[in-house]
């Protein structure tokens, strides 16, 4: 049984697929936003702060990455790689939108990387931005 566990989702609760979550023990909460099919980060913030809930961990897709890192709510990141080389023009990256322009990419610091097999897992902290910086 999954304990601590909150799905956040745009579907209804009522959804064939949050039920059966909710059967398995996992709190699942429908947050819609304006965007159709995606969690208003807003009202998540929001529920989460409510709840006293101070950590976070996201796993989704490139799109749900995004858009926590456009909204400045990334405090530390673990990314999983593997030793291939994948790419192309219309490749999707793993953090999805309109992405940032070089000058305005946050910094990773205190970076670290453990071998997992023939995988790496590389983990640090987002740079933190001065407010007087242009």
């Amino acid at each position: 049984r999954p304990e601590n566990v909150i799905v956040a989702t745009a579907r209804s609760v009522n959804h064939s697929k949050a039920r059966s979550l909710a059967g398995r023990g996992v709190a699942v909460w429908s947050l819609p936003g304006g965007v159709p099919g995606r969690v208003s980060l807003r009202k998540l913030m929001k529920r989460l702060a409510l709840e006293e809930v101070t950590s976070l961990i996201v796993e989704g897709g490139a799109e749900t990455l995004g858009g926590f890192f456009r909204a400045n709510l990334v405090d530390r990141v673990a990314v999983f790689t593997a030793p291939r080389i994948l790419g192309g023009a219309q490749a999707p990256g793993g953090v999805g939108g309109p992405g940032f322009p070089l000058r305005q990419a946050r910094r990773i610091t205190e970076v670290e990387c453990e071998a997992l097999g023939y995988d790496w897992l590389i983990t640090g902290r987002m740079e933190r931005r001065s407010t007087s910086r242009p």
